[in-house]
C-alpha cells in the first residue's frame, strides 16, 4: 500500500526543514520495513528566495517533491493544491514541525489500515504544555460541537490520515483555505457519512512557535467558522478558480503548474467579507 504525507509549510526556519529532513529519513525506512511505498509532498505558499531554496535542498537531497505556490493560499488551501498531486491510497496530513515520532506515526498508519473500514483518523493530543493554547483549542472544539454536533475532541490537530473517499471530499466538497480547513474537512465527511476514529496521541514538543501571531490566528479562526457556518446553510456550489502558478520541485527539475483557490459558487456576502478580511489577515502575516 503506498501512502502520500503532505506537509504543509509557512514561513519556516532552519530546524523545522531539519525536521522535516530526518522524518523522512526515518519514516521512509519503517514504512518500508512494514510493507509500505511512500511519498512526501511539501508544501508552501510562501513565495521567497530564502523559502524556495530551502525546498529546493530538500527536493534534492531527500527525494521530496516540494511545491512553492506563489500566492499566499493559507494552509488549507495549500493542502489542497497538493492533494491532486498525491497517488497514494492513503493520505497523512502532517504538520511542518514533526509533532509525532516516525515509529508512532507507522503505528497510527498501521492502526488504520488493521481496522480496515475507517475514512479519517484523527490524531488528538492527549496532553498541550502552553496552557493559553490549550484553553483556546477546548474553547474553539466545544464551539465546532456546539454548531456541529461531530462529536471530536481535536478538530485542529496536526497529524490526520485519510482515505482515498476522505481525500476527495476535502477537494470537491470543502472551501476553507487559511485555519478553519480541516474543521470543515471533518463536517462534511460526518454529513456525508465517512466514518471517523479518534487516536489518542503524545505530542512532540514544537521546534518553533506558530508563524501566524497568536492574535491574528484567534481572529482568523473565529472568522472563518462563522463563514463555515454560512456557507454549510446554504450547502454552496464548489468552484475552482485558478490565482496563479506553482513551482513543483522533483529532485533538481523544476515544473510550473496552475495554483486554484476553491470558492463558493453562490457564497453570501457575509461570507464574501468574512473571507476576504481573512485573506487580508493572512498576507499581513
Amino acid at each position: 500500500m503506498r501512502i502520500s504525507i503532505v506537509i504543509p509549510a509557512g514561513r519556516e526556519e532552519a530546524e523545522v526543514y531539519r525536521r522535516i529532513a530526518e522524518f523522512s529519513r526515518l519514516v521512509r525506512k519503517l514504512l518500508e520495513e512494514h510493507g509500505y511505498s511512500c511519498e512526501i509532498i511539501v508544501v508552501s505558499d510562501v513565495y521567497t528566495q530564502e523559502n524556495l531554496k530551502s525546498l529546493s535542498l530538500l527536493s534534492s537531497k531527500e527525494k521530496i517533491r516540494s511545491i512553492v505556490l506563489t500566492r499566499r493560499l493559507g494552509k488549507g488551501g495549500s493542502i489542497r493544491n497538493a492533494l491532486h498531486y498525491a497517488k497514494g491510497e492513503l493520505i497523512a496530513l502532517l504538520d511542518a514541525d514533526i509533532p509525532v515520532t516516525p515509529k508512532y506515526f507507522i503505528e497510527l498508519v498501521r492502526f488504520f489500515t488493521n481496522l480496515g473500514n475507517i475514512d479519517i483518523l484523527v490524531a488528538y493530543r492527549k496532553h498541550r504544555p502552553r496552557i493559553l493554547r490549550k484553553a483556546l483549542s477546548r474553547i474553539y472544539n466545544v464551539m465546532v460541537n456546539l454548531f456541529f454536533k461531530t462529536g471530536i475532541r481535536d478538530h485542529q490537530t496536526g497529524l490526520k490520515i485519510l482515505s482515498a473517499k476522505a481525500k476527495n471530499i476535502f477537494l470537491s466538497k470543502t472551501v476553507s483555505n487559511i485555519l478553519a480547513y480541516d474543521t470543515e474537512l471533518l463536517v462534511k465527511a460526518r454529513n456525508y457519512g465517512l466514518k471517523i476514529v479518534e487516536a489518542p496521541t503524545l505530542w512532540l514538543k514544537a521546534p518553533r512557535k506558530s508563524t501566524i501571531p497568536i492574535v491574528k490566528m484567534v481572529a482568523i479562526i473565529t472568522l472563518e467558522l462563522l463563514s463555515l457556518i454560512s456557507t454549510l446553510k446554504r450547502q454552496c456550489e464548489i468552484e475552482k478558480v485558478k490565482v496563479g502558478e506553482a513551482l513543483v520541485i522533483e529532485g533538481t527539475a523544476v515544473a510550473t503548474f496552475p495554483e486554484y483557490r476553491s470558492n463558493c459558487r453562490d457564497e453570501s456576502i457575509v461570507a464574501r467579507v468574512l473571507r476576504v478580511f481573512c485573506e487580508k489577515l493572512l498576507e499581513t502575516t
